[in-house]
C-alpha cells in the first residue's frame, strides 16, 4: 500500500493553516488568466511527513506499529513552530509551498530533539527491512503545488512579502505518530489512519490521546 508516517496537525492548528492557505489563494488565484495551476492541499489532509513507502507490505503493518512505539516512547512533545513560509525548489519559482520552523531552529534544542527522533524512526524502518531517505530530511507542511506558471506565482508572492514575515502563530505539537494510507480518488488521494503511535512523555503528563 501507499503510505506515510506522519505528524497531524490539531483543530486549531488545521484553521490557521486553512486561513494562510486562504490569503495565499487571494495572491496567486488572479494569474489563473496566466495558465497558472495549483493544486491546494485539502485542510484536513494536511499532515508533517516523516517517511513515506511507494509501496508497503501491509504485513509489516503491525511490527511497522510496535517498532514505532518503541522509537517514540520515552520521547516528550515537541512543538515546531511552523510559523516560515517557504517553496521548494526556491521561492522566486515555487514547485510546493510549505511551511517549516525558522532557518535555526533546527540548531536548537528542540530542533536536535526532532531529528534525534527521526534518526529513531529510521532505525525502526531499517530494521524492518524498509530503506532509509536517500536526502537529508527538513520538516515542513505542504499546503499547495504549483504545476504551472511558478515564475509568476513566486513573484506575485515575494511582491506580497509572504516569504518575509510569520505565516502561523501555532505550533505543530510531535506528540504521536500515526501510519496513514493514502489510496488515488477522482478527488485526489483519500488519507486513511491504519494505526497511531502516542508518545508515553504525553500521556504522562495526563493528555488523552490525540485522535488523528
Amino acid at each position: 500500500m501507499r503510505a506515510f508516517l506522519a505528524v497531524s496537525p490539531d483543530a486549531p492548528l488545521r484553521l490557521e493553516l486553512a486561513q494562510t492557505q486562504q490569503r495565499l489563494k487571494t495572491i496567486v488565484e488572479p494569474l489563473r488568466l496566466n495558465s497558472l495551476k495549483v493544486t491546494w492541499a485539502k485542510p484536513d489532509t494536511i499532515h508533517l511527513t516523516l517517511k513515506f513507502f511507494a509501496d508497503l507490505d501491509e504485513r509489516l503493518a503491525e511490527p511497522l506499529h510496535a517498532a514505532i512505539a518503541a522509537a517514540i516512547k520515552d520521547v516528550a512533545p515537541i512543538a515546531i513552530p511552523i510559523s516560515r513560509l517557504g517553496a521548494f525548489p526556491r521561492p522566486q519559482a515555487p514547485r510546493v509551498i510549505w511551511l517549516g520552523p525558522p532557518e535555526d531552529w533546527e540548531l536548537m534544542a528542540d530542533g536536535r530533539r526532532l531529528t534525534a527522533l527521526f534518526q529513531s524512526i529510521e532505525d525502526a524502518c531499517a530494521a524492518l527491512g524498509l530503506p532509509r531517505e536517500a536526502k537529508p530530511w527538513h520538516p515542513h507542511v505542504t499546503l499547495a503545488r504549483v504545476k504551472e506558471g511558478e515564475r509568476a506565482a513566486g513573484a506575485s508572492l515575494a511582491n506580497a512579502g509572504v516569504f518575509d514575515q510569520p505565516a502561523v502563530t501555532a505550533s505543530l505539537v510531535v506528540d504521536a505518530v500515526s501510519l496513514i494510507r493514502s489510496d488515488a480518488g477522482h478527488d485526489g488521494h483519500t488519507h486513511t489512519v491504519v494505526w497511531a503511535a502516542t508518545a508515553v512523555g504525553a500521556l504522562s503528563r495526563g493528555d488523552e490521546p490525540r485522535q488523528h
